[in-house]
């Protein structure tokens, strides 16, 4: 009887340690947390919630910023325009102001008819206006880039599709008489060295002339010259006059091309046309002293030797000063660029 007592005692304890063992074995499965770990999760929980709020912060201040209408500086939208540096360095010949290696060509693309209407070279230094209210100087002239040490800017007429290098205190009122200046003496200047003034070509005479070409005395058919308000070479003097200095006006009027007979003027049709390798001519005028000024021009120099053809591969610069006597301005020295 007792024996069979010790073998239930026996029994009840084995399986009171095996129930011991496995509630140890659960306990040291499970996490426990320490009043430390509680004190940590609660900083982790408000770390995040911070980083939350100022991301929030962040987001919120980036679109007050973008509120702000203001131009990327690489590339430009202006109405119809896009403006971009190509990345590309000019070449330019000529006596410009700026070296071609401290020079990027610059495009401008008309978005309208897809197509770009200037490869201009711009110095490095030169920046494009931030904000939007910089933009327009006046009506219809854009602001593309500009030097903070000169002042100098390089503008894009909308209407007309052109850029000048102006300085700093030239407008379009300015600049106007400037260019239609230019305008009637590269044409006069032309009927020297590349075209023919207008003639009526049913009336001609028989002349034997000299050229200085080397060629003698040769008999040439000359063509009454038909130009309103020039029909003799004082006629021609004059005009001259009113757009070139005396001293040009001399050496002009040296040449033989043009011949009076009876009081009416004659020339000799020798168009010679114009340079292929020649482009687009962009303009620019600076105010010296309100009596002195200098012309500038910047023409495209193509590639027609070699394929590809008609690509730009550099400018040639050409500054020709003029100067107002009489109130008559008129140019000290000019030559064709095309």
């Amino acid at each position: 009887m007792i024996m069979k007592n010790k073998k239930n005692i026996y029994s009840y304890i084995i399986l009171l340690l095996l129930i011991v063992s496995v509630l140890i074995g659960m306990t040291a499965c499970s996490p426990v947390l320490t009043p430390t770990d509680t004190k940590a999760s609660e900083e982790t929980t408000e770390t995040t919630e911070t980083t939350e709020t100022t991301e929030t912060t962040e987001t919120t201040e980036t679109t007050e910023t973008t509120e702000t209408v203001e131009i990327t500086p690489s590339i430009e939208t202006i109405g119809d325009y896009e403006i971009y540096p190509t990345g590309e360095r000019g070449k330019i010949e000529g006596n410009s102001p700026f070296k071609a290696e401290e020079t990027t060509l610059w495009e401008i693309h008309d978005l309208k008819n897809d197509r770009t209407i200037a490869t201009i070279p711009v110095p490095d230094d030169y920046k494009q206006p931030i904000k939007s209210e910089d933009l327009y100087l006046e009506s219809g002239i854009v602001l593309i880039a500009y030097s903070e040490s000169t002042g100098d800017r390089i503008v894009l007429n909308e209407a007309q599709n052109l850029v000048y290098y102006w300085d700093k205190e030239m407008t379009y009122k300015a600049w106007l008489p400037l260019k239609e200046k230019y305008d009637k003496a590269t044409e006069a200047l032309s009927w020297f060295y590349m075209w023919t003034i207008q003639v009526a070509e049913d009336d001609a005479v028989t002349l034997k002339v000299d050229l200085g070409n080397g060629a003698g005395t040769t008999n040439y058919e000359f063509y009454r010259v038909d130009y309103p308000s020039i029909k003799t070479l004082s006629d021609l003097k004059v005009y001259l006059s009113q757009l070139f200095s005396d001293d040009m006006v001399t050496e002009l009027m040296k040449d033989k091309r043009f011949q009076e007979v009876d009081g009416v003027l004659y020339t000799l049709m020798a168009d010679r046309g114009s340079d292929l390798s020649r482009g687009i001519s962009y303009y620019g005028a600076h105010n010296i002293d309100n009596e002195h000024y200098s012309f500038d021009v910047l023409v495209e120099i193509i590639n027609i030797d070699q394929e590809p053809y008609g690509n730009i591969i550099g400018h040639e610069y050409a500054s020709f000063p003029l100067e107002e006597t009489n109130k008559v301005l008129r140019f000290k020295s000019l030559r064709l660029l095309y």
